[in-house]
C-alpha cells in the first residue's frame, strides 16, 4: 500500500513537472513528458526511457547561422559575413540580395540609402573595425573599410570574416556592392 501510494506521489509529481501524460497498469506507470518517460514498476524500480526528440545544440545553432548567413560581393570578390541576431538582420536578410551603388565617406566608409526603414535600436559603438557592417539611423547600411574611434550610434548588423583585401575592393569613390545570402556551411 505505502509503495503503491509513494508511485502515484512521484507519478503526480512528475506529471506536474512537465507537460505530459501518464498510463497505468497493474505492474507499471509510466510518466511521459516532451524529452522522456519514466516507467516506474510495482517493485519500486524506475526505468527511465529517453525519446528520440533531440534538443539542438549550441554548435548546431552556430551551424544554421552560417547556412543562412551572407556575403558582400564587389567586382570579383566575395566576403562572407558573421550576422547579429537581430530584428534589423532579420528584415535586411528579407530584402536580399540587394545590389546597391554605395557612395564613399570620409576615407572610411561606403553607405547607402535603402528606400525602406528597418528595425534600429542604435548604441553608442565607441570604435568602428574594419569589416563593421552597421546601420546608421533606421535606413543608411553603412560598410566600413578602416578602423577608427566614433562617437556616432549605430545599430549592428554584422562583420566582414576576412578583411584582407577589404580596403583595395572597395577602392575610392562609389562602388557597386552586391549583398545576398550565403549558404556557406563550411567554415
Amino acid at each position: 500500500m505505502i509503495k503503491s501510494r509513494s508511485m502515484a506521489v512521484i507519478a503526480s509529481f512528475l506529471m506536474l513537472n512537465g507537460c505530459g501524460s501518464y498510463s497505468e497498469d497493474s505492474s507499471a506507470v509510466t510518466v511521459q513528458s516532451e524529452n522522456s518517460s519514466v516507467i516506474m514498476q510495482s517493485d519500486s524500480s524506475v526505468s527511465y526511457i529517453t525519446s528520440d526528440r533531440r534538443e539542438v545544440t549550441n554548435s548546431e545553432q552556430q551551424e544554421e547561422k552560417k547556412a543562412d548567413g551572407m556575403q558582400i560581393v564587389a567586382g570579383d570578390k566575395h566576403f562572407s559575413v558573421t550576422l547579429e541576431s537581430n530584428d534589423t538582420v532579420t528584415e535586411l536578410m528579407e530584402m536580399l540580395p540587394l545590389t546597391l551603388d554605395m557612395s564613399e565617406l570620409n576615407g572610411n566608409e561606403k553607405y547607402y540609402y535603402l528606400d525602406t526603414s528597418l528595425p534600429s535600436l542604435p548604441e553608442n559603438v565607441d570604435h568602428i573595425n574594419e569589416g563593421d557592417i552597421m546601420l546608421y539611423g533606421d535606413s543608411c547600411l553603412v560598410v566600413f573599410y578602416d578602423s577608427f574611434d566614433t562617437s556616432y550610434t549605430y545599430t549592428k548588423i554584422g562583420h566582414i570574416d576576412d578583411t584582407s583585401e577589404l580596403a583595395d575592393t572597395l577602392g575610392t569613390g562609389s562602388v557597386t556592392v552586391t549583398f545576398e545570402m550565403d549558404g556557406r556551411n563550411d567554415t
